[in-house]
């Protein structure tokens, strides 16, 4: 059985509905983001690493979600909110210079990018969005 179905399932019905609108929000932001031709898989794979690294992330397992992010921001053409999921896992993870990286793609593609701008999109409450802060700050997008 797919761990995310099962962890779903171990968190009741707020935390699938809270990842299911994640994961809805995840899907429109690899669907805006433009394609080269015949690279489409590109978007799913950068979506299913971001969706990997959000879950990871609300579990407290910052290594994985650093891995996981970091692999959805180097997908080609990866959106900047998808970029930020990398940058983030990657400072909570203590991956802090690797993170910086990121986040000067992240200003390139969109200068004026900050915290609340990923918190927007993402809509992380309560001490998520209190983590988010704290990697914000770690990579100057506090």
């Amino acid at each position: 059985m797919n761990r995310d179905k099962v962890w779903l399932r171990s968190k009741g019905p707020i935390a699938t509905l809270a990842f299911i609108g994640l994961a809805a929000v995840l899907a429109a932001v690899v669907a805006a983001t433009p394609a080269r031709a015949g690279k489409e898989r590109n978007g799913e794979v950068a979506r299913e690493h971001a969706q990997r690294a959000i879950i990871a992330y609300n579990l407290g397992h910052f290594d994985e979600a650093a891995d996981c992010g970091a692999k959805a921001a180097l997908r080609p053409n990866a959106h900047v909110h998808v970029l930020a999921i990398g940058a983030h896992c990657l400072a909570l993870a203590g991956r802090v210079d690797e993170a910086r990286k990121l986040t000067g793609s992240i200003l390139r593609q969109v200068p004026g990018y900050r915290v609340d701008d990923f918190l927007t999109a993402f809509r992380f409450t309560g001490d998520a969005a209190l983590l988010v802060r704290r990697g914000a700050k770690l990579i100057g997008l506090g």
